[in-house]
């Protein structure tokens, strides 16, 4: 299997001001004749962001969900062999994210048909009624495993019926003819930056504990093909409380792809330990793009 990234900059009315394209292979081997390719479509960190906004460094005119939408309906015509997945702080951020606390957001994604999205930090600024509303709300798998809810595991617990037990640690899909492992992860940070009450019901544990866990059961029990986390944390020089994504990528046998999120970066696809990490900035001005061709 052959990983490939690229990340498009979203201004003005067009979808590029800037294109790049990162060919990598993965343990040296050529790529055969005939391959199918997997396109992973991803934002991360809208923050409610819907029309163009401006970088932090005064940019204007740029990003959104609503150009991100523009960009991958157009991937989806060029390969409809593809996920699309969102990696947290999905709605706050916004006079409107307010307003609609975070349903529009939610709305846009369940027709933009995401395939799953995670739950970051920001998810529970605005307590647990909120996430409560915007899990239910979701058509498509929320994804996060290094959380207990209500006490149990995020994906055990006893009531099937509860809204909640839509959180899911990963999920799999099955995409032109190829299983793929989604895990989602959120940053164990939480407790530090939030009330209890906010995280009321909620409680956070190891992520990396999680993703071994959950590696382990997609490549043994469920058989995928590739294992993507999707990963609210971002990489640092050193791992911190908030982001420790080198001990993740340090696993035996670690994930094919990790997507990142938390640290609003813009980052180009690198190999960390045979893992193609990527992260496509905030506020929708890039819109991520992994290729996974076998």
């Amino acid at each position: 299997m052959q990983k490939f990234n690229r990340r498009t900059l979203l201004r003005d009315s067009s979808l590029a001001g800037a294109s790049l394209l990162l060919p990598q292979t993965a343990h040296g081997r050529r790529e055969p004749r005939s391959v199918r390719t997997i396109s992973i479509f991803h934002t991360t960190d809208l923050h409610g962001h819907i029309r163009p906004t401006q970088t932090y460094g005064g940019i204007a005119n740029v990003g959104g969900l609503a150009r991100c939408a523009a960009q991958i309906r157009k991937w989806r015509k060029s390969n409809p062999h593809s996920l699309l997945v969102d990696i947290g702080d999905v709605y706050q951020g916004t006079a409107v994210g307010w307003m609609t606390r975070g349903r529009l957001m939610i709305d846009l994604f369940n027709k933009l048909q995401y395939d799953a999205w995670v739950l970051g930090n920001h998810e529970f600024d605005w307590g647990p009624e909120v996430v409560l509303d915007a899990v239910s709300r979701s058509t498509m798998p929320v994804l996060t495993g290094n959380l207990k809810i209500e006490g149990k595991q995020a994906g055990t617990l006893d009531d099937p019926a509860h809204p909640l037990s839509r959180i899911a640690p990963h999920t799999v899909k099955t995409v032109g003819g190829f299983r793929i492992g989604l895990i989602g992860l959120t940053t164990p940070g939480l407790p530090y930056w939030l009330r209890p009450e906010l995280l009321m019901g909620y409680e956070v544990t190891d992520p990396v504990a999680t993703l071994r866990a959950s590696l382990r059961y997609l490549r043994e029990e469920a058989k995928v093909d590739a294992v993507v986390v999707c990963g609210h944390m971002g990489l640092r020089e050193v791992d911190d409380f908030a982001n420790p994504v080198r001990a993740l990528l340090e696993l035996e046998g670690g994930p094919d792809v990790y997507l990142a999120g938390h640290t609003h970066r813009d980052h180009p696809s690198q190999f960390e330990n045979k893992t193609l990490y990527t992260q496509a900035d905030y506020f929708g001005i890039h819109c991520g793009r992994v290729d996974l061709s076998f």
